[in-house]
């Protein structure tokens, strides 16, 4: 069975879960083998404090939490961002999250290079499910590196049957040339190395996504501009490194990573999709997918479903 139809009146797929089936489609492919769990062992969340208190300390982040209604926040502090990343389970229950604007005053620093993550988690090794994001979700970061995508900056857990129509803006980013640690490889360019790292990378489910986003869509716009390099994806502004698996998914806004400076990725469905990483039976229904800028050096710019790939790829309805 197919994992969506087409919606004529829509002009979109529908998710068959949207229209109340329960079968999870990549049960067997959840690779770290987490499973939702029953909702007598998830603590409910109902405030905006509630959802904040998940991020209080590294116990809190390891718990199992469901969501009781739609909430809306504004300068909101992404979960974990000052303890660590989340590593339980979230289950949406089908609600709604507005974030209506951002505030981080934390950086994040692994494997010696400082990072910003910015979503409504800051990273996650968890599992997220059945979850909505909306807003506008827009970040100006000062650091080398800035994730930013609605559900997480980074995503090195599970994401399935999410859906963002949240419209995303990150700016940041600085350019450097060199080599680094080879968990952020990406591939080899004319006149250096691509890396997750000296640069913004945006995309509508996570910034980054280096584990499993199934499932899920976007349709929201998604925009990044900086020195360094960009890389703007519909569902990940970077897929992969050591792993990294975006199935069944479909994206449906413009896509734009723009300004002078570095590489331009604009991907439908990934910006950038690096070795060991897989893109099957996605879809990218993007408008526009936008590079604009002038070169510097040798980089690169690019625009497709994903704008530079390293791996392979099966795409199909």
């Amino acid at each position: 069975s197919k994992p969506w139809a087409w919606d004529n009146e829509l002009k979109r797929p529908v998710m068959h879960w949207e229209s109340g089936a329960t079968r999870d489609y990549l049960s067997a492919r959840n690779n770290n083998g987490a499973a939702s769990v029953s909702s007598q062992n998830k603590i409910e969340i109902r405030t905006a404090e509630e959802l904040s208190a998940i991020g209080a300390d590294l116990s809190t982040l390891k718990k199992n939490y469901i969501l009781m209604n739609d909430i809306t926040v504004e300068n909101w502090t992404p979960i974990g961002m000052e303890k660590g990343s989340f590593s339980g389970t979230f289950d949406g229950n089908g609600y709604t999250i507005t974030l209506l604007s951002i505030r981080v005053d934390t950086i994040q620093t692994r494997n010696i290079f400082t990072w910003m993550g910015v979503g409504l988690f800051c990273s996650t090794n968890g599992h997220n499910t059945n979850l909505n994001v909306t807003g506008n979700i827009g970040y100006t970061s000062g650091t080398k590196t800035l994730y930013i995508g609605a559900i997480t900056g980074m995503n090195e857990g599970i994401i399935t049957r999410c859906v963002s129509t949240a419209n995303i803006y990150g700016k940041g980013g600085i350019l450097t040339k060199g080599r680094g640690s080879a968990n952020f490889f990406l591939g080899a360019a004319a006149g250096g190395v691509i890396l997750y790292q000296n640069g913004a990378y945006a995309g509508g489910i996570a910034g980054i996504n280096k584990n499993d986003i199934t499932n899920c869509y976007s349709t929201g716009d998604i925009s990044i501009t900086g020195e360094g390099n960009k890389s703007a994806g519909g569902i990940a502004g970077g897929n992969g490194v050591n792993g990294g698996l975006i199935i069944n998914c479909y994206a449906t806004g413009n896509i734009s990573a723009t300004e002078d400076g570095g590489s331009r990725f604009a991907g439908g469905i990934a910006g950038m999709n690096a070795w060991s990483a897989t893109i099957e039976n996605s879809v990218a229904l993007n408008e526009a997918l936008t590079t604009v800028g002038k070169s510097n050096g040798a980089r690169l710019d690019g625009a497709g479903i994903m704008a530079h790939n390293n791996i392979r790829y099966t795409v199909g309805i």
